[in-house]
């Protein structure tokens, strides 16, 4: 996969940009990522949130708290859109997260490209997507 980073201990960052640079998606995304974990030890499936453990849906509310922003329309379809992208699907994105064979390499994956629309989208000077203040 392109985006299969198993030996990465972190999430992706922007190099040299300083956090009010980074859109909003990305920052919310990077959050997720840190949530879920490196590795996806903090990733579940079939519930939301169980304890400090949790879906995508439960990660991405979950970093917008933390970051006190309310972008969640705005993410939400840039993680949908790179499900739909990466692998071929028109799942929603809990249906994505709950199928029996999906491994967190999956799911990072995804988020690692709405990460990077966000970034273009932001770059192109896209409407609906704002920057990290």
């Amino acid at each position: 996969m392109p985006f299969d980073t198993s030996e990465r201990s972190a999430p992706v960052r922007t190099l040299n940009a300083p956090p009010g640079e980074l859109p909003v998606a990305a920052r919310i995304i990077d959050e997720m990522l840190e949530i879920l974990g490196p590795n996806g030890e903090n990733w579940i499936q079939q519930e939301e949130r169980l304890g400090q453990k949790f879906c995508i849906i439960g990660a991405l509310k979950h970093a917008e708290h933390l970051l006190r922003v309310d972008t969640c329309n705005r993410t939400h379809t840039l993680i949908s859109e790179a499900i739909g992208r990466c692998h071929n699907t028109d799942d929603c994105i809990a249906t994505f997260n709950d199928r029996p064979d999906r491994q967190f390499s999956d799911i990072r994956e995804a988020l690692l490209i709405a990460k990077c629309e966000a970034l273009i989208r932001t770059r192109r000077g896209f409407a609906g997507v704002r920057r990290y203040a």
